[in-house]
């Protein structure tokens, strides 16, 4: 809602939420004009990130796709900085700051001065990711084989650099996009993948 660039809608897809959690969200989100809600019932089914991202690019309108995590917070100038420079030809990612856990300075974040804080580096390809409806289309989007969360990335990366689309890196620091912490909520020995599946998957 604090963007100076105001062109832009968010796609805001429930992958699924039961009602004691969906419902108190898409009230709140009636605030927002530029935000659309949408439930897609998947109760009972695995998570599936690659679904609920597709979900999202059918119903987008724009020419452009920003894949974002919801637990990221943004300075005002981030959508206004970034969009002069997205091309359809190539796919844009940047860097992201962790919030440790005892973070307690929220209102001085929109500043972007407080940038001392590790980085996600350019290992992950998830977390912020600018690339052109039409590209994504061209290959078919996310592969909905990838379960949960993680390979699905890595997969759309690969795919979109092998039909002739260049990536390029926005640093960090110039509009700063800080993680918000929160516990861990998968490793590879977390109980809630099948067995053998992290290996499948890979």
């Amino acid at each position: 809602a604090d963007q100076s660039f105001k062109d832009f809608e968010v796609i805001f897809v429930d992958y699924g939420s039961d009602e004691d959690y969906s419902m108190p969200v898409k009230d709140y989100l009636k605030a927002f004009d530029f935000i659309s809600y949408y439930y897609n019932d998947t109760r009972g089914m695995p998570w599936n990130r690659a679904h609920v991202l597709n979900t999202g690019v059918r119903l987008a309108e724009g020419e452009f796709i920003l894949f974002t995590d919801i637990d990221m917070v943004f300075v005002p100038s981030f959508m206004e900085v970034n969009v002069k420079q997205l091309i359809p030809t190539k796919q844009f990612y940047q860097p992201i700051y962790w919030l440790p856990e005892d973070f307690k300075q929220y209102d001085k974040l929109a500043s972007g001065q407080l940038i001392d804080f590790n980085t996600s580096g350019t290992s992950g390809k998830g977390g912020l990711h600018f690339i052109s409806k039409k590209a994504l289309e061209e290959i078919g989007g996310y592969d909905e084989y990838f379960c949960f969360w993680g390979r699905e990335d890595l997969d759309l990366f690969g795919r979109l650099e092998l039909n002739g689309i260049q990536t390029n890196w926005f640093p960090p620091n110039k509009v700063p996009v800080y993680h918000q912490w929160h516990p861990l909520t998968s490793t590879l020995s977390n109980s809630q993948f099948p067995d053998k599946w992290w290996e499948d998957m890979s």
